[in-house]
């Protein structure tokens, strides 16, 4: 007897995606059958496809189990993925990251963060570019991160200067910095004193800072000039000087005198900072051009009677009347009589009198003690009472 052994049969493998693509064996009955593939380019066995009775893959392993008849095994490889992620700075990403099939593409949504834009942005990694807010990572071979950085948005600042100069005059600032301005005094003008305007604008001495940058914006700055002209106007009085100039903030005073008639006691004052003692005028804290108004009162008033009730500054028409002028603080006499219309600038009666006298049939005296009260002396039938009048200069 011849022993022709167990027999065999034909084991088929077909293999897509990988290699080789097409391999038959004879395996002995009862037995295993293997086969080695390998993975194409862009493809892995990793999560391949196996068909066939008795077929398991294991690795690079294709195994033919108890071959026991001819049989097929078919394999289709899986596309090879990577992952590509997107790291970015001023900006953010959607997706942030994404698996991508062997060499595929994909793209991703980027959006500028808040001060920053994608103009100017600059993009780095293997088939990364960037058009507008479109992100493309093509040709994606392997794992890869894409990393895009936006610019930081710029805005324009500019100084306005009135009485000084600003260096420089205006300056590109990145969202959110600040920026500084070397302000200088014009001449007839100080530092001292100014004035600014404008969102996140303040000046320290000759230093403008525009902070925390975050939109186009004008500062404003306004020199005070480093002295102002103070000119006094005076009703009843003159003063010396007349005008002068006076530094920044400072006071300067005049001398005022009273002219013929007037007087200083009770005189009024106006104009921002002006006060008047004395003789004295202040002006105090000048920061403009002002003027001092004084108004001297009136040293002296006529007052006529009529009867003991009856006094006023106002001269009756008719019927008999006394009069007297008064200066502020000074006794003053009988002025004139009248009887009538019939004005007797009197002379003394009888012995030498400092009052005057009418010489009329009807002979009244008059006294007033001016800014006092008038004499209760009764004369000749007419009682001068303070409550009758008070001589009031003005």
């Amino acid at each position: 007897n011849v022993d022709v052994g167990k027999p065999k049969y034909a084991v088929t493998l077909t293999c897509t995606n990988c290699t080789p693509a097409s391999e038959t064996k004879q395996v002995e009955e009862g037995t295993n059958g293997t086969f080695t593939l390998t993975a194409a380019t862009g493809y892995t066995l990793t999560g391949a496809t196996v068909s066939g009775t008795g077929c398991t893959l294991s690795g690079s392993t294709l195994t033919v189990s108890n071959v026991t008849s001819a049989r097929s095994c078919s394999v289709t490889a899986k596309k090879q993925t990577n992952t590509v992620t997107v790291s970015c700075t001023g900006c953010t990403s959607n997706p942030a990251s994404a698996t991508v099939d062997y060499n595929g593409s994909k793209t991703f949504t980027i959006t500028a963060s808040t001060g920053y834009t994608l103009t100017g942005a600059t993009v780095s990694g293997t088939g990364c570019s960037l058009s507008g807010s479109t992100l493309t990572a093509s040709n994606v071979t392997s794992a890869r991160t894409c990393t895009v950085t936006a610019k930081k948005q710029t805005y324009t600042v500019s100084v306005s200067c009135t009485g000084c100069t600003s260096n420089p005059t205006s300056a590109s600032v990145e969202y959110g910095s600040s920026k500084t301005f070397t302000i200088s005094a014009s001449s007839g003008y100080t530092t001292s004193g100014a004035t600014v305007s404008g969102t996140g604008c303040s000046i320290s001495g000759t230093t403008l800072t525009a902070s925390n940058v975050t939109s186009a914006r004008t500062c404003t700055v306004t020199l005070p000039k480093d002295a102002y002209t103070v000119t006094v106007s005076c009703t009843g009085c003159t003063s010396s000087p007349t005008s002068k100039s006076i530094a920044y903030n400072g006071s300067g005073t005049f001398t005022i005198t009273a002219s013929s008639g007037y007087s200083l006691t009770d005189a009024t004052t106006s104009g921002t900072g002006c006060s008047l003692s004395g003789t004295t005028l202040t002006a105090s804290n000048v920061t403009s051009d002002r003027t001092c108004t004084v108004t001297a009162k009136s040293a002296s008033c006529t007052v006529y009677c009529s009867s003991s009730s009856n006094c006023s500054t106002t001269k009756p028409t008719s019927g008999f009347y006394g009069s007297f002028t008064c200066s502020n603080g000074k006794t003053g006499s009988m002025a004139n009589c009248f009887y009538g219309s019939t004005q007797c600038n009197g002379g003394s009666y009888g012995s030498s009198n400092p009052n005057r006298m009418c010489t009329s049939t009807t002979r009244r005296n008059l006294r007033n003690y001016c800014n006092s009260s008038l004499s209760s002396t009764s004369v000749a039938g007419i009682n001068v009472n303070s409550s009758n009048y008070n001589c009031s200069c003005n």
